[in-house]
C-alpha cells in the first residue's frame, strides 16, 4: 500500500497544487490530509469562508485528482483551525463518495488497513475551540476567550475556552473510549503529536504535544502513528519520525515556502518513509523500516 500524508495545508494555493502535483508523480493508492487543510475562518462567518474555500476549492481539487486517478482513496481528518460546521460540510462530500472523514469512534477500512482519526489538540492560543480539549482531567488553562460552532442556531458563539472545555471529556478520556482494532496492523491519524518526542517541538517553548496521545500510543501500539499540528518541529528536532514502541510515528511539519509531506510504502516485510521536501536533516533521504513485530496492546 502506497500512502501519501501531509498535513497543515491551511489552504496555501501552492500547496494545495503541490498536493496534486505530488499525487500524480506518486500515484498513491490513498491520499491522507492530516487536519487544518482549510485557511483560518472569519470568526464572524466561518459558512462564508472556511466552508466555502472547502466547496469551492478544494473539492474541485479532490475532483480533479480522482478524474485522474479513479482508484484513489481520499480520506482526512480534522484539526484545531476547523470548525464544526466545517465537520458538517465534509460530511456532504463524504455522501457524495468523493472523501472519508476517519473518526474516533468507529474504524474506517481503507485499501487494506483500519484507521482511527483523533482530531482534538490541547489547548492553543487559537480562537476556535471546536476541536480542542484539555489534554487531561485537570489540566491549567492559560487562554482567554474562544469560540464554537453552535449547531441548532447555526451561528458561531462566543466561550470562555477554560469553562468550556472544563465541561468536556478531556483528551485522556477520550481516547480512553476508542474502539479496540482486531487486527495490530492498523494506523492511528491523530491532529496532534505525542509529547516529548522529536514530533512535537515548538519554537522558544520546546515541547507542546499531548501527553494523552503518547500514553495511547504506547499502550495501544499500532503499526503507524500520523501527525501534524507543530509544523516546525522537524526543523527543530532534525527528525520527522521516531518508534514508540513498535509504533512508527511521524510528523512531516509544513512549511511556509514549498508542500512538506511524506510518502510512506507499506510492504510485507518493510515499511518506507519517503520525505517530500521535510525541512530537518531525516527530511534528505528515504528511510526503510523493517516491519514492527505484531503485538497485542496490554
Amino acid at each position: 500500500m502506497r500512502l501519501l500524508f501531509a498535513t497543515d495545508l491551511h489552504g496555501l494555493p501552492g500547496h494545495l497544487e503541490g498536493l496534486a502535483r505530488c499525487t500524480e508523480t506518486h500515484r498513491p493508492d490513498l491520499l491522507l490530509v492530516g487536519g487544518d487543510a482549510l485557511p483560518d475562518a472569519d470568526p464572524a462567518d466561518p459558512l462564508g469562508s472556511q466552508v466555502r474555500f472547502l466547496l469551492t476549492r478544494v473539492r474541485p481539487l479532490f475532483e480533479a485528482v480522482k478524474a485522474r486517478q479513479p482508484d484513489i482513496r481520499i480520506a482526512t481528518i480534522l484539526g484545531n483551525h476547523d470548525w464544526l460546521c466545517t465537520y458538517d460540510a465534509m460530511v456532504s462530500l463524504e455522501k457524495a463518495g468523493l472523501i472519508q472523514v476517519i473518526r474516533p469512534d468507529n474504524a474506517t477500512r481503507l485499501v487494506g488497513y483500519d484507521f482511527l482519526g483523533y482530531w482534538f489538540a490541547p489547548p492553543c492560543p487559537y480562537t476556535v475551540k471546536d476541536f480542542e480539549r484539555l489534554d487531561f482531567p485537570g489540566q491549567p488553562y492559560q487562554f482567554d476567550g474562544g469560540v464554537i460552532w453552535d449547531r441548532r442556531q447555526r451561528r458561531p458563539v462566543r466561550v470562555n475556552g477554560g469553562t468550556y472545555l472544563g465541561q468536556m471529556l478531556s483528551m485522556r478520556e477520550d481516547l480512553e473510549q476508542m474502539p479496540l482494532i482486531g487486527t495490530p496492523d492498523w494506523i492511528l491519524v491523530a491532529h496532534a503529536p505525542p509529547f516529548q518526542t522529536d514530533l512535537d517541538m515548538l519554537t522558544d517553548v520546546g515541547h507542546v504535544g499531548s501527553r494523552s496521545i503518547k500514553d495511547f500510543i504506547l499502550q495501544r501500539q499500532p503499526l503507524l502513528s500520523l501527525h501534524g499540528h507543530i509544523h516546525e518541529s522537524p526543523r527543530l528536532s532534525g527528525r520527522f519520525w521516531q518508534h514508540l514502541g513498535r509504533t512508527i510515528a511521524v510528523n512531516p511539519g509544513q512549511r511556509d515556502d514549498a508542500l512538506a509531506g511524506v510518502l510512506i510504502e507499506l510492504a510485507d516485510e518493510s515499511i518506507t518513509l519517503t520525505p517530500l521536501d521535510i525541512e530537518g536533516p531525516s527530511g534528505r533521504a528515504a528511510v526503510t523500516l523493517p516491519r514492527p513485530t505484531a503485538r497485542r496492546p496490554a
